[in-house]
């Protein structure tokens, strides 16, 4: 076997079609084959690193997509940097992985294959005493920007996935927020499917939003704190459970939201709607030329409107005093 990083010289393979036919022969299935490849290289595509790799299986070259890995392989911790996920692939360079075809296309003789889909079937008997809602512990045992690997403490060959939405009822900017590798959590079961298991620990903590509306009103000014920024706008922190959103168009551009607001700093918006069953906040930025104004803003207000209301009346009482006036002199 050969490091093609180093040495790019085709493969000397018969055709996908011949190893079908030969499969078929034996009375074998093609997407139930399983077998042991060597990795030789990531893939390249347009001169650039794909999220893949490129293996030998039988003579014949096999595409290895990193999404077909199995948890335990997937590159884990590179926050979907191209760069690390590189560094990740080249360590499974001259070693052997045992997969399953996946897709054979005689036409474009090209086959791609998975690691997965093989673990998963060795799974689905150990899976069998569980059930969606069980609650389960396990041990953190890989951190990725879409979510974190759990693997079971009471069946350690069983990998579970905690989405990332699945984290926190509030907005969770990255995994690591939340857990590291080696932390001990609790979750439950929220899906068991090929061999796949999905997990959630917001599952098992109250949720804010069912009380949302007593602690924050429409109309009001609250104190939040910049969490992130996005092309559509703002991120807030109002309080360690709930996160509110300000739109862009509040700024006009995403330059000025830029310019306006900083991630950590903290400042006052005013809260101008409350949607619960949505687990949204909308904000305004208070003083704004749009807002609502705060109860203090609109007694302040009505007085200084008073106070005009009353000078108006005092002024007419005099012109009117002196139209009288001239008319009795007349």
């Amino acid at each position: 076997v050969r490091d093609a990083l180093k040495d790019d010289r085709p493969l000397a393979y018969t055709t996908v079609a011949t190893m079908l036919t030969k499969m078929e022969r034996n009375g074998q299935v093609a997407h139930r084959t399983e077998g042991r490849v060597h990795v030789y290289r990531p893939a390249l595509h347009r001169e650039r690193v794909s999220r893949s790799m490129v293996a030998d299986l039988a003579g014949l070259q096999a595409f290895l997509p990193a999404s077909q890995l199995s948890n335990e392989h997937y590159p884990k911790d590179t926050d979907g940097d191209r760069g690390k996920i590189l560094e990740e692939l080249k360590k499974f360079v001259d070693s052997k992985l045992t997969v399953k075809i996946i897709s054979a296309n005689p036409r474009t003789n090209k086959l791609i294959i998975s690691e997965r889909e093989v673990v998963a079937e060795d799974i689905k008997e150990f899976l069998s005493k569980y059930k969606v809602n069980d609650e389960v512990s396990g041990i953190v045992s890989g951190v990725a920007n879409f979510g974190v690997f759990i693997r079971f403490a009471d069946q350690p060959e069983i990998e579970g996935l905690i989405h990332i939405s699945e984290l926190s009822h509030n907005v969770v900017d990255h995994p690591k927020e939340i857990v590291g590798v080696g932390d001990m959590v609790k979750a439950r079961i929220i899906e068991i499917r090929d061999g796949r298991v999905s997990l959630s620990i917001k599952a098992l903590q109250p949720n804010p939003w069912d009380k949302v509306a007593d602690k924050f009103k429409e109309g009001s000014v609250v104190d939040g704190t910049v969490y992130k920024l996005n092309p559509f706008g703002a991120f807030i922190k109002l309080d360690d459970d709930i996160t509110g959103l300000i739109h862009v168009s509040e700024f006009g551009s995403v330059e000025e939201l830029k310019k306006e607001l900083i991630p950590g700093e903290s400042r006052q918006f005013l809260i101008d709607s409350i949607k619960a069953e949505e687990k949204r906040i909308i904000l305004k930025l208070n003083g704004g030329k749009d807002s609502t104004k705060d109860e203090k803003s609109l007694q302040k207000e009505s007085l200084e409107q008073g106070n005009e209301k009353e000078d108006a009346r005092e002024i007419n009482k005099v012109a009117e005093d002196k139209i009288a006036s001239g008319q009795e002199e007349a």
